[in-house]
């Protein structure tokens, strides 16, 4: 193996490492979809609990191409990746697609929010971001937007924005140290 390949494949396993932790997070059996118009999709992977794709976004899975293949597939997209909060802090950032008879609507940069007394998880606007006021996903088997925030107050959305980093960081340890996560030795 050449130094470049495992390069290569060390950067593909950091890319699928959010995929693989929010399916973990909602208990979903993740499968490929060859049989698909999802299948041009480098890294995809389906859930049919939540008839959701989720792909990491990367140069070979633009905006557009991601666009363009849900609205064929007729199904919704997350496609999340990692990024820092304007203070510096690891974070997963989720750009969420909502398939309607219109197109897709995309929801770019929510983050995951964690319920601080019970755990709930929702997919939330980034307080930072330019749609900070839109509606919230509730995370779990179904993906349900929400027009009202899952939080009391701004003490509150930190502290559930917190704990859903804290979450995601402890669930990517672990997945880490585990086991190779993209599964595919002669995918390239």
């Amino acid at each position: 193996m050449t130094t470049s390949y495992l390069a290569r494949r060390m950067e593909r396993a950091r890319a699928l490492a959010p995929v693989v932790v929010l399916a973990e997070l909602a208990g979903w059996q993740l499968e490929m979809r060859p049989d698909s118009p999802i299948r041009f999709l480098k890294d995809h992977r389906y859930t049919k609990a939540g008839d959701l794709l989720l792909v990491p976004l990367n140069a070979k899975n633009s905006d557009e191409r991601i666009t363009n293949v849900l609205a064929k597939a007729r199904c919704d997209g997350l496609a999340p990746g990692m990024g820092k909060t304007n203070d510096g802090r690891d974070t997963m950032y989720i750009s969420i697609a909502v398939w309607t008879a219109n197109g897709i609507d995309w929801h770019r940069a929510w983050r995951l929010w964690a319920a601080p007394s019970t755990g709930d998880l929702w997919f939330v606007p980034d307080p930072d971001g330019e749609d900070r006021d839109g509606c919230c996903f509730r995370f779990g088997q179904q993906l349900r937007a929400v027009n009202e925030h899952p939080w009391a107050d701004f003490a509150e959305r930190d502290a559930g924005l917190l704990a859903a980093d804290l979450l995601v960081a402890d669930r990517l340890r672990k997945l880490e140290s585990a086991r190779p996560i993209d599964g595919d030795e002669g995918d390239e």
